[in-house]
């Protein structure tokens, strides 16, 4: 449409008492309830900006229910945040099955609401923010050890960037200036007691986690094991030699796993010299994924070309 033509429809929208901008929310609005959830090609790119939107902004829920003006810097400009803007500035309410994020633990903290609880808004939140995605966070139990009672230091001073299969979402890319990272680290100093402890320690998991655990624990046989990116695992064992007063502590490299045992709990070490590893800070069990629980038509499907009548 030409701007001259854009003109004449506004105009002739005003004539009958209508908004264009409300007309437009409207047709947005319309546009989401029609294609959101469809399986096309244009749902899936609606769930998946909307899930970006999601980890951006730190929320738990769907982002269309938070508070534009407080959290809009935090966002990339794009179609969902334009449509998350009118619905807040024209008070619409769009109701929709998106999932919540269930990686959470007894005692829950969204890092975003931590941020913003401590008083912390515009540009201040939004360096927070960049530190918080460079580092792929999302809750409490992200930045603590693997016992739920301390700050893990090593993402605190200006850490380096993990790897992208440190979690199970996909983070947009962040690139923190030093000043935010001066921020970060004044943050987490107020925010923690002494020695970097969490002034309300985390309770048990009662949800899988997003994050990928670096080291676990086996208590049976006491070996710390370190996954291997294909599948396998390698088992650190006891030491009998090194300083006497930390020697139950340290481990050495042992013997390759075929994978993890299910006993195993999350673990925290440190790395010494040599290759050898001290045993720090041991977690409570992760909690067990749920089956997904799959629709009568994707259970059909499953089943391929074979006969249906077969398993019933």
């Amino acid at each position: 449409m030409s701007n001259a033509n854009g003109e004449h429809y506004t105009e002739r929208l005003a004539e009958s008492g209508c908004s264009a901008a409300v007309e437009h929310t409207i047709g947005m609005i319309n546009m989401l309830l029609q294609h959101y959830g469809a399986g096309t090609t244009l749902a899936r790119k609606l769930s998946a900006s909307m899930e970006a939107l999601q980890l951006e902004v730190g929320c738990l829920g769907s982002p269309f229910g938070e508070n534009y003006d407080d959290l809009h810097l935090l966002a990339t400009a794009c179609w969902t945040k334009s449509l998350w803007e009118r619905l807040h500035y024209y008070k619409f309410r769009v109701h929709l099955t998106f999932p919540r994020s269930n990686y959470l633990v007894h005692v829950m903290f969204l890092l975003f609401a931590s941020f913003r609880d401590a008083g912390y808004a515009g540009q201040l939140l939004q360096d927070l923010n960049r530190c918080r995605l460079y580092l792929k966070l999302f809750f409490l139990s992200d930045i603590a050890t693997a016992c739920g009672r301390f700050i893990n230091v090593s993402l605190i001073s200006r850490p380096t960037q993990p790897h992208k299969s440190v979690s199970l979402f996909v983070f947009p890319n962040e690139r923190p200036s030093i000043s935010a990272w001066r921020l970060w680290l004044e943050f987490w100093t107020s925010f923690s007691g002494p020695g970097w402890s969490l002034r309300t320690p985390l309770g048990s998991w009662e949800h899988p986690s997003h994050r990928r655990w670096d080291w676990f624990y086996d208590a049976r046989d006491d070996l710390l094991i370190r996954p291997c990116e294909d599948g396998g695992a390698v088992a650190y064992s006891i030491s009998g030699k090194g300083h006497r007063l930390r020697s139950r502590q340290e481990y050495h490299h042992s013997h390759k796993l075929d994978s993890i045992p299910k006993n195993c709990l999350t673990a925290n070490v440190l790395s010494l010299p040599g290759g050898s590893v001290l045993r720090r800070e041991i977690g409570p069990p992760l909690a067990i994924p749920k089956p997904v629980t799959r629709s009568f038509w994707a259970h059909l499907r499953s089943l391929g070309g074979m006969d249906v009548g077969a398993h019933l």
